[in-house]
């Protein structure tokens, strides 16, 4: 629920300094899938590993680093192409833990 919150105020704050409107309506599906994280957590946790948590930490750091880059307008990286990352690296992380580690 932090990250939800926090990810609202930055979406404010980016609104505000003239990053668009839209960026402001962002907050609410993000808000939506967070608290369904959130609700689901209890069901999903048994099946979630601490390298798990650490290959999702490490991918949502690139993908903040991507954007980082854009903002800055050293690169004009394709940061939307990278989100459906967060969701394909839990069965990923547990491949390569299965059938490689």
């Amino acid at each position: 629920m932090i990250k939800a919150v926090m990810d609202l105020l930055a979406a404010v704050f980016f609104a505000a300094a003239g990053a668009g409107w839209m960026q402001l309506l962002i907050a609410i599906p993000l808000g939506i899938v967070l608290f369904g994280f959130y609700f689901l957590s209890k069901v999903l946790m048994p099946y979630v590993t601490p390298e798990m948590i650490g290959d999702f930490s490490s991918c949502g750091g690139m993908i903040l680093i991507v954007n980082a880059l854009r903002m800055t307008k050293l690169k004009n990286p394709p940061v939307l192409d990278l989100v459906p990352s967060l969701a394909l690296i839990f069965p990923i992380s547990w491949l390569w833990l299965t059938y490689m580690g």
